[in-house]
C-alpha cells in the first residue's frame, strides 16, 4: 500500500512540474489523487485549499480593477520617476514596492497586482526578466516575515498560540536576510540587463475613476492586517470586498485550475505516512529548512505546509520550515501560488536558467534564515 501511495505522489508530482499551466493535467492529478483516497477526502481538501483559491480569485479581480482604471500604469510611472532614468535603481523600488504589498496584501496579492505594473513597464522598454525574478524573489521569500504574508504562517500561528507582534520578532529579521539574498542573486545574474538606462516619460495625473480601485486595494490590505488580531483567515473580508469591484471582470480559469492542481498534490501528499522532524541543534534546523523547500519546490508550498503540519513541535523546527516553505518555493516555476500567477498574469514565458538561478540562491537564502532562526529562538 506504501508502495502506491509514493506512485501516486510521484506521478502527481511530476505531471504538475511537466505541465503546471494546463488545466487537464490539474484536473487528471486531482483525479488520480480523489481515486487513491477516496472521496470522503475531497471534503478536507477543499477546506484547506478553499481559501486560498478564493484569496487568489478576489485578489486578482482588484488587479484586474486597477489595470484597467489605469491605476496599475500610474504605479509604474511612479516607480519610473523613483528610478531616475537607471534601471538598477528601479529594480531597487520595485522590489521595495513588491514587499510593501506582501505585508499589506499577503505574497498571491502582491504578485497579482504587480503583474499588470510589469507589463506596463515592459511596454516602456525595460528588461523583464530581471524586474519578474525580483517580484517573484521578493514575494516568496519576504512572505515569511509577516503573520498575513502567507497563510501559512497563521496555520503555524495558531498551532504554537504566537501573538503576531512574537511573530514578527522571531521571524522578521530572518525573512529580510533570506530576501536580500535573493535580491542580490538576481542583481548579479542579471547585472548587465540592469545597467542600462531608460528615458523618463510624463507621469500620468490620478484620474477620478482610479480612486474607487485604490480604495479597494487599500480596504483589502487593512482586511488582510486586522484579520489575524481578530483570529479570522484574511480570504473572507478579502473576498467580500472584491465583490464591490462591479462586474464585467473576466478572470479566465487560473484560480479553478490553481485549486484543482494544489488539491490533487494535497491529496497526494497527504496520503503519505507522517514523519517527526526533531529539532534544537542547527544541523536539524537546516535538515527541516531543507526538506520543506524541497517538498515545496517539487511541488508546491501550500499542499508542502499541510505535508508538514502533523510534524512540527515546539522551538525553532516551525521557523526553520516556514523559510523553506517560502524562499524554497522559488526553485521551480510551479513551486508557490504567487509564482504560477505571476508567470501567467505577466504574459512571461518561464525564463530560461529557472533552476541554475534560484537553486544556489534558495539554497544559501534558506541557510542563512535558518542560522538566524538558530540564533534567535530558543
Amino acid at each position: 500500500m506504501l508502495i502506491l501511495k509514493l506512485t501516486v505522489a510521484v506521478i502527481a508530482v511530476a505531471l504538475v512540474a511537466g505541465r503546471p499551466r494546463s488545466m487537464p493535467v490539474a484536473l487528471a492529478v486531482l483525479s488520480l489523487a480523489v481515486t487513491e483516497c477516496g472521496p470522503g477526502a475531497i471534503g478536507p481538501a477543499l477546506r484547506s485549499v478553499g481559501p486560498a483559491v478564493a484569496f487568489l480569485w478576489a485578489v486578482m479581480r482588484l488587479a484586474l480593477l486597477a489595470e484597467r482604471s489605469g491605476l496599475a500604469e500610474r504605479l509604474a510611472a511612479a516607480l519610473l520617476a523613483a528610478g531616475r532614468g537607471s534601471a538598477m535603481r528601479l529594480f531597487c523600488w520595485l522590489c521595495a514596492a513588491c514587499a510593501l504589498l506582501t505585508a499589506a496584501l499577503s505574497l498571491d496579492g502582491a504578485v497579482v497586482v504587480m503583474a499588470p505594473v510589469l507589463l506596463a513597464l515592459r511596454r516602456r522598454g525595460l528588461p523583464q526578466r530581471p524586474l519578474l525574478l525580483g517580484t517573484v524573489a521578493v514575494a516568496n521569500a519576504f512572505s515569511a516575515a509577516l503573520p498575513a504574508g502567507n497563510p501559512t504562517n497563521l496555520v503555524v500561528m495558531n498551532r504554537l498560540g504566537l501573538e503576531p507582534g512574537e511573530f514578527v520578532a522571531r521571524m522578521g529579521a530572518p525573512a529580510l536576510l533570506a530576501t536580500l539574498v535573493c535580491i542580490a542573486a538576481v542583481v548579479l545574474l542579471e547585472r548587465r540587463a540592469l545597467s542600462g538606462t531608460y528615458e523618463l516619460g510624463k507621469r500620468p495625473a490620478f484620474a477620478s475613476g482610479q480612486r474607487l480601485p485604490a480604495l479597494l486595494l487599500g480596504a483589502a490590505a487593512l482586511a488582510d492586517w486586522l484579520s489575524p488580531l481578530f483570529g479570522l483567515s484574511p480570504w473572507l473580508p478579502v473576498t467580500l470586498i472584491a465583490l464591490l469591484a462591479g462586474r464585467g471582470l473576466t478572470l479566465g480559469s487560473l484560480p479553478l485550475r490553481v485549486g484543482a492542481q494544489v488539491a490533487g498534490l494535497l491529496l497526494a501528499l497527504e496520503a503519505l505516512p507522517s514523519v517527526s522532524l526533531p529539532a534544537g541543534s542547527l544541523p536539524a534546523l537546516l535538515a527541516i529548512a531543507g526538506l520543506t523547500a524541497l517538498v515545496s519546490g517539487l511541488a508546491n508550498n501550500l499542499p508542502a505546509s499541510a505535508a508538514v503540519a502533523a510534524a512540527m513541535g515546539p522551538g525553532a523546527g516551525p521557523y526553520a520550515a516556514l523559510l523553506g516553505l517560502s524562499a524554497g518555493a522559488l526553485v521551480t516555476p510551479h513551486g508557490s501560488v504567487a509564482t504560477i500567477a505571476s508567470l501567467e498574469l505577466a504574459k512571461a514565458p518561464t525564463p530560461a536558467r529557472w533552476l541554475r538561478t534560484w537553486v544556489p540562491a534558495a539554497t544559501v537564502a534558506v541557510a542563512a534564515g535558518t542560522a538566524l532562526v538558530w540564533l534567535r529562538v530558543p
